[in-house]
């Protein structure tokens, strides 16, 4: 989940930067500025023109909005799944059994686990940002810290 988290991040990140560039080089009002004003000025001016254009003519091949939204639906489906295991582990807790009823639960929750795999169409992960990922939910959840109940 951090994964898709970051992941999401940056694609907003990138695509807000993209549409304010795009903005930004249709304003009149920005054209006009002091900064822009002179030969180095004016040269910034028409370089920023001519790569916003080209951002312009790319945005709809980058496909951001359509990866942004696949990304909060798939983010919001291992949250649901997230959700369910964690009631799993408040049952099991609160029951001091894993018994035939939860086991039934987790079941469910595999089911759910591989539909989302099923769905997920995305293209191989990003392996420096997956470590980094890793690395935060080591820190968060040392694997000392788990307990497995002895089978019966």
């Amino acid at each position: 989940m951090r994964y898709l988290e970051s992941k999401l991040r940056r694609l907003r990140r990138k695509n807000f930067w993209l549409e304010f560039l795009i903005a930004l080089s249709a304003s009149s009002v920005a054209a006009k500025a002091w900064y822009f004003q002179g030969d180095i000025g004016g040269c910034v001016w028409k370089i920023l023109t001519g790569v916003t254009a080209l951002l312009a003519i790319a945005k709809p091949l980058l496909k951001l909005s359509e990866k942004i939204r696949d990304s909060e639906d798939r983010l919001a489906g291992y949250k649901t799944l997230d959700f369910f295991l964690e009631r799993i582990l408040i049952t099991i807790r609160e029951k001091k059994a894993y018994d035939k009823e939860v086991q039934k639960q987790f079941s469910v929750a595999l089911d759910m686990k591989q539909k989302l795999i099923e769905k997920d169409k995305g293209p191989e992960p990003n392996e420096k940002l997956l470590n980094e990922c890793y690395e935060k939910v080591l820190k968060e959840l040392p694997e000392d810290s788990f307990y497995i109940p002895k089978e019966r």
